[in-house]
């Protein structure tokens, strides 16, 4: 997280049960104009936690958590001092970093060059 507001969301969507991590993260994600930078950012991110479904005490809970606030920001500090991510998005694959925003075809290229093609019949011989 770059601020206290993404600080803030990350602690959010490693609060919720894990059947409704992608789902959070996707709304989060989809409405971080919403929050982002924004003065009232915990009142926007209270409010998608009460519309994916948890208690007003339970995210008062999670914002509360200084373990789970040192777990995200040590999460940060290993990202930047020991994988050298220096950019937003930043993607690794077979531990090859790969930055910046990247298409599918650029994803695609990069699997098909790691992922080996089904045995055929004519190589099981």
């Amino acid at each position: 997280p770059l601020d206290e507001p993404a600080l803030r969301g990350s602690m959010l969507a490693r609060c919720v049960t894990s059947d409704k991590f992608e789902k959070f993260v996707d709304v989060m994600f989809s409405t971080q104009e919403n929050w982002a930078g924004k003065k009232n950012y915990l009142e926007v991110l209270s409010n998608i936690a009460k519309l994916g479904g948890m208690t007003g005490e339970k995210f008062d809970l999670c914002m509360a958590d200084k373990l789970l606030e040192e777990e995200v920001i040590n999460s940060k500090w290993h990202a930047i001092k020991v994988l050298e991510v220096r950019s937003t998005p930043t993607f690794f694959i077979n531990g090859e970093k790969h930055e910046g925003a990247k298409n599918k075809e650029y994803f695609k290229a990069v699997l098909d060059g790691i992922i080996e093609p089904a045995a055929t019949a004519s190589d099981v011989e």
